[in-house]
């Protein structure tokens, strides 16, 4: 494609990743984090964990998931809150879902200036023993779009600024470098954006 700006490419062009589970294990993005209740005193965390067994025998998992803080390095930090055990009595070459609730004290909330996180991580058990641990960062806050206030976060008003970018990073091409999206990040922030779109390739 001789006549284009940028070089559309092909073939892996992001970072990639094998993951080598135990035969019984959280599914692959196997986790549905939901806080339907959020108030400054308290939030309601409801977790749906899908748990693959993929052995051709009859096994018990108990699943239970720890809430912890994460600080600005994606590090956990200090255990908000842990749900009930769950027993799935999974068939071979089955998947169960695991519905869990536990609430959150004085919840730390998400937003554009402040963008606290937790990571919820889930443990699967067999037999007293722990065959796989699941980590899903998630952040706690409210959002809504109103005819007359626009777009709100957590309840108060947040004009919506961005930009609509190329998956590559102009001469630099198509294959990630993650250096320089961040330099590229940092500077739609310096130009007060807080919100981006991304075009032609999954980013």
């Amino acid at each position: 494609n001789w006549d284009s700006r940028w070089y559309p490419g092909a073939g892996i062009y992001r970072h990639v990743w094998l993951v080598k589970t135990n035969a019984v294990h959280v599914g692959h993005w196997g986790t549905y984090i939901t806080t339907p209740t959020i108030t400054d005193k308290s939030a309601l965390v409801k977790l749906a964990v899908t748990v693959d067994n993929k052995t051709n025998k009859k096994v018990n998992a108990v699943v239970r998931t720890s809430l912890y803080e994460l600080d600005i390095n994606n590090k956990p930090t200090a255990k908000v809150a842990t749900t009930k055990e769950s027993i799935l009595e999974l068939k071979p070459g089955s998947s169960m879902v695991s519905q869990a609730e536990v609430a959150v004290a004085n919840p730390k909330r998400w937003d554009v200036i402040s963008p606290n996180r937790y990571v919820a991580q889930t443990s699967i058990t067999i037999n007293g023993k722990i065959v796989d641990t699941y980590n899903t960062p998630f952040g706690i806050r409210t959002i809504e779009f109103s005819a007359t206030k626009g777009f709100l976060l957590n309840g108060k008003k947040v004009v919506i600024k961005g930009t609509c970018n190329h998956h590559d990073l102009g001469a630099l091409g198509g294959a990630i470098n993650t250096s320089a999206l961040k330099r590229q990040l940092k500077l739609l922030q310096e130009m007060e954006c807080n919100s981006l779109r991304t075009s032609h390739n999954v980013p």
